[in-house]
């Protein structure tokens, strides 16, 4: 409710009328007044931006801390259960005692079932909190480092051939909680597991090997095929030293010349290549072997009753030679084959000698196809060649004969050769004679005949 002396002043107020600057300026002094106060809260919003701001940045920080310390607690609880089975494993080390290396496995039962706790330990971890226990930890040192003693008594009484199942026994369960070095990686660097193993087996093995192992009586097989190949590479060079030992010592011109001695003796292939995949490098050994065998050839004079020995004995080198080492073989194989059919070999229609030709003929398939060839060429089909054309030129000769003999002769080869074009060459050279001889004949007859 408005009073009397309100009204009045409004009355006033309203019949007063200011000037048009003073009006002005009043509108100026509002309009100042208002952008001040639009100002003065755009401050102040950009304030409570930035005051939320760093609000959010605390909270993210306190949340940052919060999770670090429930991971610092996390971490050093595993760490603990971690730690419990280091010592575990510590105790069963100290406690366990080998007494031989026949008793290795069970002496080290507790042991191993220790390193198998820590392992599970630290996959419920890994798996918990996706944190490589196990690598991060290098929990691989505590297995090689509690183990190492206990493995240098168990090799230092150990016989690979009397306890031929203690690597697959003692070493292969350790594999579970070990890093091994690939083919790839083969002799870069070595893992603290064959680190260990350089230090403890390889010496003892190499021992072994080159004062006691009898390669044609000792199976090494088992323990080799279960070492890691880093170590297997260790005592590589050992055991092509001692084949090569084996291989030195056999006397191919006793063994030849004596007739007590069966060829069967010189059979190197039964000793020396089923320890080929555990010998890296060959070359050595493999030329030595060819030494051998070609001294062997040396003394070897061809007959039907030896061919088949022969054949037995460089057979399987044939599979693993290669490059000048095959060649080199291949070229002493041919040369005696050679030597054989210029002295025992010759056509006679009448009393033929045919086994020179089929101890030839064995050799189909196991020497190189040329140098085969090379030898059928010089020593058959030439003299085949001047024995048909000499026939076919005597007056009397009956050519029905002369092709079945052909025909007979044909046949003892082997089918396959006649797919080749040099093959089949020469034997059109033996169709050309006999059709031109035939055909002489022919124009020799009288019209009416």
């Amino acid at each position: 409710m408005t009073t009397n002396t309100e009204v009045a002043s409004f009355s006033e107020l309203a019949a007063k009328r200011l000037p048009i600057a003073e009006k002005d300026k009043l509108a100026s002094d509002v309009r100042l007044g208002m952008e001040l106060s639009f100002g003065r809260m755009e401050d102040l919003k950009r304030e409570q931006v930035a005051a939320e701001a760093r609000v959010d940045v605390l909270s993210k920080k306190m949340q940052q801390l919060s999770t670090s310390i429930e991971r610092r607690l996390t971490r050093t609880s595993y760490l603990q259960t971690i730690r419990d089975s280091v010592c575990a494993v510590q105790a069963a080390a100290k406690a366990a005692h080998v007494r031989s290396a026949e008793s290795a496995k069970k002496d080290l039962s507790v042991l191993y079932d220790a390193y198998e706790r820590l392992y599970e330990t630290a996959r419920q971890i890994e798996a918990r909190h996706k944190f490589d226990v196990w690598g991060e930890l290098r929990l691989e040192t505590v297995v090689t480092g509690t183990i190492h003693d206990h493995l240098q008594r168990t090799f230092n009484s150990w016989s690979p051939t009397t306890h031929p199942h203690l690597v697959e026994d003692i070493l292969v369960p350790l594999h579970r909680y070990v890093h091994l070095c690939d083919d790839g990686d083969l002799g870069e660097r070595l893992t603290p597991f064959e680190s260990l193993l350089h230090r403890t087996l390889v010496p003892c093995l190499r021992r072994f090997i080159l004062t006691q192992w009898d390669p044609l009586a000792d199976d090494l097989s088992l323990p080799l095929s279960r070492l890691p190949l880093s170590t297997a590479a260790a005592v590589s060079g050992d055991i092509s030293r001692r084949l090569l030992r084996y291989v030195d010592a056999i006397e191919p011109r006793e063994d030849m010349r004596n007739a007590s001695h069966a060829v069967s003796d010189l059979r190197i292939d039964r000793v020396v290549i089923p320890w080929l995949p555990y010998v890296y490098d060959r070359a050595e050994l493999v030329t030595a072997v060819r030494h051998k065998l070609c001294a062997v050839l040396d003394y070897w004079t061809p007959t039907k009753e030896n061919n088949g020995k022969i054949i037995s004995l460089l057979l399987p080198w044939l599979e693993i030679f290669q490059g000048k080492e095959f060649r080199r073989l291949c070229a002493k194989i041919s040369d005696r084959l050679e030597a054989m059919l210029r002295a025992e070999f010759q056509f006679n229609a009448q009393r033929q000698t045919i086994w020179p030709f089929k101890v030839l003929v064995k050799w189909h398939g196991l020497l190189p196809f040329d140098d085969w060839f090379s030898i059928v060429k010089r020593q058959v089909l030439v003299k085949f060649l001047d024995y048909l054309r000499m026939w076919l030129e005597d007056p009397n000769a009956n050519y029905a004969e002369v092709a079945d003999w052909y025909w007979q002769w044909k046949q003892m080869y082997p089918p396959e050769i006649f797919s080749v074009e040099a093959a089949q060459h020469e034997f059109k050279k033996a169709v050309v004679l006999m059709a031109y001889a035939l055909s002489q004949r022919e124009s020799l007859l009288p019209p009416n005949a």
